[in-house]
C-alpha cells in the first residue's frame, strides 16, 4: 500500500513512501516504540547520519498513522498529543534538506507542506531555519508561497 505526500507548493513532483502496517496492543506499547525512534532520529540526527535519522523518524509517523487509523488531529489548537508526530515529519523535511541532494530535493518541500498541514506551529522559524538552507536557495519562491499559505493565513 503506498501513501502519497502531494506537495502544495504548485510543484507537480509527488513523494511516495511505504507505510508499513504497525499494529499495538496497547497505548503504552505505542508511547514506547514511538519514543525510542524519536530518540534514535535525533540521536542519528546529532551525529549527521541523515539517512538513518529519517527512518526512524518515519517510524515515528507511520506509528502515528497505524494507531490513529489514519486519523490525525490538526487542529493546531488541541494538537499537543501530536506534537511528536508534526515534530518528527519536521525533523524529516530537515534531514532530506542537509543531505543536499538536488535529486531528492522535492521529498523536502513535500515534508514541509505535510508538517504545517499536520499541525507544525513555527512557521516563522521554519522560514529562517539553517537546516533548510539548501532548499530555500535551490527553491528561490519556497519562502514565499509557504508564506502566503501558511503564514498569512495564520494571522
Amino acid at each position: 500500500e503506498l501513501y502519497t505526500l502531494r506537495n502544495r507548493d504548485r510543484i507537480s513532483q509527488t513523494y511516495e513512501r511505504k507505510i508499513q502496517n504497525l499494529k499495538f496492543s496497547s497505548e503504552k506499547e505505542f508511547n514506547s516504540y514511538v519514543n525510542e525512534n524519536y530518540k534514535l532520529g535525533d540521536e542519528f540526527y546529532d551525529k549527521k547520519d541523515y539517512r538513518n535519522a529519517i527512518t526512524h523518524y518515519e517510524n515515528v509517523i507511520n506509528a502515528y498513522v497505524c494507531f490513529h487509523s489514519g486519523v490525525i488531529n490538526t487542529d493546531k489548537s488541541k494538537n499537543k498529543e501530536f506534537q511528536t508526530y508534526y515534530y518528527s515529519i519536521y525533523n524529516v523535511a530537515c534531514c532530506y534538506s542537509l543531505l543536499k541532494n538536488y535529486d531528492e530535493d522535492y521529498a523536502t518541500r513535500t515534508y514541509l507542506y505535510f508538517a504545517l498541514n499536520s499541525g507544525y506551529p513555527h512557521i516563522e522559524y521554519l522560514l529562517n531555519d539553517k537546516d533548510l538552507e539548501f532548499t530555500f536557495n535551490h527553491f528561490l519562491t519556497l519562502k514565499e508561497y509557504i508564506t502566503k499559505d501558511f503564514l498569512y493565513k495564520k494571522n
